[in-house]
């Protein structure tokens, strides 16, 4: 959890270089009963061996904040992870979530939560859509 908050600190500078080239993807996911879209943009800084850094935010009622990273999981294979704050969960609880990599109509999402930062908590498992 803490390597992932270092990848959000070390992010957010690289937004600002990047944003104006870096288009979003917007997926489509289920928060309990809420549907939520998930605006994500893929980030890359070669210069400073930052790839594949991944900021997410929703116009949403679920007012997702979070970033993360695209990476190899055994027994998943390629998956993008992301971790934040959502407005359903409060103020007290991160959301952590994965997502079959790339973005593709029909592929398999996983969100969990945590209160204390060391246990996680399944919230649901689904399909997600691209929009």
């Amino acid at each position: 959890m803490r390597a992932l908050f270092r990848i959000m600190a070390a992010a957010f500078p690289l937004f600002f270089a990047a944003a104006a080239s870096a288009s979003p993807t917007t997926v489509g996911v289920s928060i309990g009963p809420y549907q939520c879209e998930i605006s994500i943009t893929k980030l890359a800084d070669s210069d400073h061996d930052v790839a594949k850094v991944l900021l997410a935010g929703t116009a949403s009622d679920c007012d997702y904040k979070g970033a993360g990273d695209i990476g190899k999981v055994r027994g998943l294979g390629t998956v993008a992870t992301l971790t934040g704050t959502s407005s359903l969960l409060g103020s007290d609880y991160q959301l952590l979530t994965i997502f079959e990599y790339p973005f593709v109509n029909g592929g398999t999402y996983w969100a969990y939560y945590t209160g204390n930062g060391k246990t996680l908590n399944f919230l649901n498992q689904g399909t997600y859509s691209v929009k």
